[in-house]
């Protein structure tokens, strides 16, 4: 999607993707109003965002780096521009830390020979429990193959029909 697909205007603007402010967004959106969803983070969630082991080494180190004194760079000197009439400008507060004396340690232990050989007999082969579609090669395909699931899907219904109807006249 290029950014002259994207809207220009927005009859609301949430700032922060935590529970409440997404929450306020889903309860827009729906009615109709044009929602712009904003978050200052680089991820969802706010405070109850999760992280994979790398994102939240980078989360810890930012959270170090605010309570070390650092902050982020102050919004009024990259706004340069004068705003326009009809605008109103809100001074947001700068970027607290959400946590102190952080560190992280891991220990993962190795596998015992006893629990290697626990873990290859617990493995089996896929199966799954429904039969999966085959792949369709080209767009041709995925037609005849709908299709084709459209036709087992009737004569599936006109048997389920004529059973039911057989035990009827029982």
């Amino acid at each position: 999607m290029s950014n002259e697909d994207l809207p220009k205007e927005f009859d609301i603007i949430i700032l922060g993707t935590g529970l409440t402010t997404t929450i306020t967004a889903a309860a827009f959106s729906p009615i109709g109003l044009k929602v712009l969803h904003l978050d200052r983070n680089d991820y969802y969630g706010g405070l109850f965002a999760n992280f994979n082991l790398d994102a939240i080494e980078v989360w810890k180190q930012k959270n170090i780096d605010l309570n070390k004194g650092g902050r982020e760079s102050d919004s009024a000197a990259k706004n340069k521009d004068p705003i326009p009439d009809g605008v109103k400008c809100i001074d947001l507060p700068q970027e607290r830390a959400q946590a102190f004396n952080l560190s992280s340690s891991f220990h993962v232990r190795e596998r015992t020979p006893e629990e290697d050989e626990a873990a290859k007999k617990l493995q089996t082969p896929f199966k799954p429990f429904f039969p999966l579609p085959k792949a369709a090669e080209s767009v041709s395909d995925y037609k005849k193959t709908s299709e084709e699931l459209d036709a087992s899907k009737s004569s599936d219904c006109q048997d389920e029909k004529s059973t039911n109807q057989s035990h009827l006249q029982d």
